[in-house]
């Protein structure tokens, strides 16, 4: 069998660490660009602060120089607002600020503002967990078979 799924979950900590140690892949060839609004992004953050479930993040795990490396196939927008949000590295120029209904007042919170006004909920968004689905492929199948398949699922 050429792909083999395992299904899974991994925290925005884990994600946060992914993206720092540089083996997320947010650009891999055949990934579209980004199309999402503001409102979008702010939307996403108010869904992780409410405990809502999110859709899966469809990952490709591949070896490079050593070192494991994911491509995004599905879920690069929502990566990429949790990296914005939470200012990390090239994104923290695209951090932003969403309306959070905390303690019975509706206010804007950007991600220092959360840290230190409340730090519980904080704690509750780095642990957050998401659904994963990480395809690997036996080294048979290359780069020509796998750009058609992960286009048709992105």
């Amino acid at each position: 069998m050429p792909l083999q799924t395992s299904y899974g979950e991994r925290t925005i900590n884990d994600f946060l660490l992914l993206f720092r140690n540089g083996q997320i892949n947010l650009n891999p060839g055949f990934q579209r660009r980004s199309v999402w609004s503001r409102g979008d992004r702010q939307r996403l953050i108010q869904s992780i602060t409410a405990r809502y479930p999110l859709p899966s993040i469809f990952l490709y795990q591949r070896l490079q120089n050593g070192s494991v490396i994911y491509d995004v196939v599905d879920g690069k927008q929502r990566l990429e607002t949790i990296l914005m949000f939470t200012r990390q590295g090239r994104f923290s120029r695209l951090a932003f600020e969403a309306k959070l209904g905390l303690d019975g007042d509706v206010d804007q919170y950007d991600w220092k503002r959360l840290r230190a006004k409340h730090p519980e909920l904080y704690d509750a968004f780095l642990t957050y967990k998401v659904q994963t689905a990480e395809v690997t492929a036996d080294l048979a199948f290359g780069t020509r078979q796998k750009r058609p398949y992960f286009a048709r699922q992105n």
